[in-house]
């Protein structure tokens, strides 16, 4: 992915590409963008990354981190299409589905690795953006969030959320 990425905005100025977070200065980065990582990572990774985030972010800077909405009609919608592909893989069970569609947080994701030391769930079913917000909100003021397609459907149709983030006031980086 980073080959790609690499061609695709070559001779794009002000990007760098880095094998590393900790090759990158710590508290410079004024604006940073995640989308759809965080609801592959166990709890582990989730505390790692969120403490590398707090630490390349500047004073002011701005985190966006999207994640999918993996609950209630979504998650009833994205397994069925599921289904459709790949019926009896963990995220195509009709049991997962179900847990998932009544919002009942499903504790059996599998896990893989994804890498060297780098364990990674494979599956976004599963994934509840409840509580990655209320964990979020323990290092950053949320300052806005977005849905998307269609921002006025809310969670409630939509596949995705974003959260617009900066530190909180006393959280070192």
């Amino acid at each position: 992915m980073t080959k790609e990425a690499e061609e695709n905005l070559a001779g794009t100025k002000r990007i760098a590409f880095v094998s590393s977070v900790d090759r990158l200065p710590k508290g410079k980065c004024g604006l940073l963008y995640c989308n759809e990582v965080f609801e592959h990572f166990p709890p582990a990774e989730i505390e790692n990354a969120i403490g590398q985030i707090k630490g390349l972010l500047s004073e002011n800077g701005v985190a966006v981190i999207g994640v999918p909405i993996e609950i209630f009609i979504p998650a009833l919608l994205k397994g069925a299409f599921r289904m459709t592909r790949r019926y009896g893989a963990y995220d195509s069970r009709c049991s997962t589905v179900l847990r998932a569609s009544l919002g009942i947080p499903v504790r059996d994701r599998p896990i893989a690795d994804s890498g060297p030391g780098l364990p990674w769930h494979f599956q976004h079913m599963g994934f509840d953006h409840r509580p990655f917000r209320k964990r979020l909100e323990r290092d950053f003021v949320i300052l806005r969030t977005k849905t998307s397609p269609i921002p006025w459907l809310g969670t409630f149709l939509n596949n995705e959320i974003y959260y617009i983030l900066r530190k909180a006031d006393g959280v070192p980086g």
